[in-house]
């Protein structure tokens, strides 16, 4: 299975849920973006050869460097496609809850 079978369509749904959010706050489109890029990649900068499955820099384009990173994630899915499918909803739901809590232009 290709590195990226998972982590590149959840970190399209992140960036998905993040212009939700951002247009419905109207703040704008954000530059810090999720990518699963560095999953086939190691980063520069660490102790460690790591490569984290999901990346999301403080820049766009910023180096393959754990100091230029803003947050990372690691995919850990072993309950199958039921547990995929409830972990998309539930950060649906949790994101609803933001935009909901922080936009008085979201109807429910």
């Amino acid at each position: 299975m290709a590195a990226t079978v998972r982590e590149g369509p959840l970190a399209d749904f992140f960036n998905s849920v993040i212009d939700c959010i951002s247009d419905a706050c109207q703040t704008g489109r954000p530059t810090r973006r999720w990518t699963a890029d560095s999953s086939t990649r190691p980063l520069e900068g660490g102790d460690a050869v790591r490569k984290p499955d999901m990346s999301c820099w403080l820049a766009p384009g910023s180096e393959f460097d754990w100091r230029h990173l803003a947050a990372f994630a690691e995919v850990k899915n072993c309950g199958g496609k039921a547990n995929e499918e409830s972990s998309y909803i539930e950060t649906a739901g949790e994101a609803s809850v933001t935009a909901r809590t922080f936009s008085p232009l979201v109807v429910a």
